[in-house]
This record gives structure tokens, C-alpha cells and sequence, in this order.
């Protein structure tokens, strides 16, 4: 069951993404950044708020 919720987090992230891509303006920075953080912690990363940057 984690594994279920663990892609669909992902995919949803990838989604996230592709639209940060096509559209800057359309998402937020910070959902981006937050996004980040969440999965690196999925992924058994340590992180604290506000240490990852992807773009």
C-alpha cells in the first residue's frame, strides 16, 4: 500500500513540475521547493525546511 501511495506522490510531483516547466508563473517556488523536501524525506533524506533548491 505505501509503495501505491509513495508513486502516486511522485508522479504528482512530476506533474508539478512539467507544469513549473511549461509555466513559471503558474506554480509558486516554494510548492516546488516543498515538493523537494518531501521526496528527498520519501527517500529516507534528511533535509530541514527551506535546505533544497531545485531551480
Amino acid at each position: 500500500m505505501f509503495d501505491v501511495i509513495a508513486l502516486s506522490a511522485v508522479i504528482g510531483g512530476l506533474l508539478l513540475l512539467r507544469v513549473r516547466q511549461d509555466d513559471p508563473e503558474a506554480i509558486d517556488q516554494t510548492a516546488v521547493d516543498q515538493l523537494a523536501e518531501a521526496t528527498l524525506r520519501m527517500l529516507g533524506h534528511r533535509c530541514r525546511h527551506g535546505n533544497v533548491r531545485l531551480m
